[in-house]
């Protein structure tokens, strides 16, 4: 995985607003291994010259790379601090991501909760891929992330959280 910069040394998973995001740059080299490795013999992960003749000029992420990786951000910072378990993602692919595209990786906290049922904390997230030099969004995420282990339910005591039966 190439990763450049992380914007959230301070980032604090509870606080409403709050962002996490991380550079990525998708080459050439990343979207074929990712193919291959995800099973995808899909000619536009792998063959120049096809991919140069498609609409899209170039090669491209597959799907399972360019929503992985921004997933792969969520599980960095969550699991440094216990378990973390995502409880679902939806993604909308507006463009096709070539290779030699820079981006920001983006999620932002949207909602924070205790569940009773679950035994953890519940994290909903916005998220975006956006190119660093043109600020087009390639990918628009949701997702749900549950919270276990001590530690997470020590810093979230401290928190005035809702709780929730869900």
């Amino acid at each position: 995985m190439t990763l450049m910069g992380d914007s959230s040394a301070d980032w604090d998973p509870f606080e409403i607003g709050r962002s996490v995001s991380r550079s990525y740059l998708f080459t050439y080299e990343n979207i074929a291994a990712y193919a291959d490795m995800a099973g995808d013999p899909n000619p536009l992960h792998h063959d120049t010259a096809f991919a140069a003749g498609s609409r899209f000029g170039g090669v491209i992420a597959s799907a399972a790379h360019s929503t992985g990786v921004l997933v792969s951000v969520l599980a960095d910072k969550f699991s440094k601090n216990g378990g973390a378990v995502g409880l679902g993602f939806t993604f909308t692919l507006r463009r096709a991501v070539k290779a030699g595209a820079s981006t920001d990786l983006v999620w932002t906290v949207a909602a924070v909760y205790r569940s009773e049922k679950l035994n953890g904390i519940v994290v909903e997230l916005t998220g975006e891929t956006r190119d660093r030099e043109t600020d087009q969004v390639y990918l628009m995420a949701k997702g749900r992330m549950l919270l276990i282990g001590e530690a997470v339910i020590s810093a979230a005591a401290q928190r005035p959280l809702e709780t929730r039966s869900t």
